[in-house]
């Protein structure tokens, strides 16, 4: 390896360690770690719920669980066909509109 290689070699290698290290400076240093109050914990540890009130929202809370997993299939499902018929096509056919449409509900 000439000299030139060698110093390219290495600039390309600080540069990399240099990257990698601002990133874990910004994440570590930078970004903040608590995000605030939130509804649910403010909900379950803050309010004095009766057992009959924890009850209701943990009903609540299951309910949402099922109907957001439902939402969630479904939009995977959706965006199957879609990538399926981008794939099929490799054009903006009728059926990829329909799949779009399909996905947008």
């Amino acid at each position: 390896m000439s000299k030139l290689g060698f110093y390219q070699a290495l600039c390309v290698v600080l540069a990399l360690a240099a990257g990698a290290l601002g990133a874990w400076c910004v994440t570590h240093y930078f970004a903040p770690t608590d995000t605030g109050p939130s509804l649910h914990r403010m909900v379950h540890r803050e309010l004095e719920l009766s057992v009959d009130q924890a009850g209701a929202i943990a009903e609540i809370e299951a309910r949402y669980q099922t109907r957001r997993h439902a939402l969630e299939d479904e939009m995977q499902a959706a965006n199957a066909r879609l990538a399926a018929a981008i794939d099929a096509d490799k054009a903006y056919t009728e059926e990829v509109q329909a799949a779009i449409e399909d996905f947008h509900g």
